[in-house]
């Protein structure tokens, strides 16, 4: 298989730099890039694989080149229902979430804070909230903050540890209770066709958060609001027309379709 292999290195505010290659075919351009610390592979080794690909190589693949072999030959996305993604200070999450770009669902982080942090931003935030926990919190300290809101506002509790009743329970790792698994293409690879996921960003650039998008169609992913909110934290993207959030769902440029 013959494609270009192009190094990169990307920054979103928060986060350690992400680096990565864009493999480049016959004017189509597609996103490989390990996720650091939740990939199996690392950027290295995703290049040899690459590298083995092009020479012929046939066999099981990394997640992220297999990902990123799908981008070559993905169908276009115009645009996809998208979720805000709010992380930082308290001060920092508030300013994100003062523009809500017409989206009515967030995913917060607050693996970071105290949960009276957490329910005090919670309570001034006008979104249905997916509420990732990365499995930093105490089970008392996630029944302390989940007495206090509505399960009406809470889309679901991401990696919390434990289970809450009346609360709907997410995981972007293999699930060890009942839940919604958050599925990200960079890190499991391709989802199964049908499977009823929510497919959510791993810091992609614009490149290969259409290629998420395009995933909801090519695999015929059942219809969800996309956690690709990361866009808004991306200091400079990999191409020079970005993606953006209009009217609560990412766009993409057609230099990109």
């Amino acid at each position: 298989m013959f494609f270009k292999i192009h190094p990169f290195e990307i920054k979103h505010r928060h986060f350690p730099n992400k680096k990565g290659f864009i493999l480049e075919k016959e004017g189509r351009l597609s996103e490989v890039a390990p996720l650091p610390g939740r990939s199996t592979e690392t950027f290295e080794e995703a290049l040899e694989q690459l590298q083995a690909v092009q020479k012929g190589w046939r066999g099981s693949l990394y997640p992220s080149v297999e990902f990123g072999l799908y981008g070559l030959s993905a169908p276009s996305v115009s645009s996809i229902p998208c979720a805000l993604f709010l992380y930082g200070t308290t001060e920092e999450v508030l300013q994100t979430a003062a523009e809500s770009y017409g989206c009515t669902v967030a995913k917060l982080k607050v693996g970071h804070w105290h949960w009276t942090q957490a329910l005090e931003v919670i309570k001034a935030l006008p979104f249905q909230l997916r509420i990732d926990f990365n499995h930093c919190w105490t089970r008392a300290d996630v029944e302390k903050l989940c007495s206090h809101l509505s399960p009406a506002q809470i889309d679901f509790l991401e990696d919390a540890g434990c289970q809450v009743l009346g609360f709907t329970q997410a995981s972007d790792e293999t699930p060890s209770v009942p839940s919604l698994r958050v599925w990200k293409p960079s890190v499991q690879g391709l989802p199964p066709p049908q499977k009823k996921v929510i497919l959510s960003s791993s810091l992609e650039s614009s490149i290969g958060l259409q290629h998420i998008a395009a995933l909801t169609q090519s695999h015929q992913i059942y219809p969800h609001v996309l956690g690709l909110g990361t866009i808004l934290h991306l200091e400079k993207d990999l191409v020079q027309n970005s993606a953006f959030i209009k009217e609560g769902k990412l766009h993409f440029p057609q230099a990109l379709c």
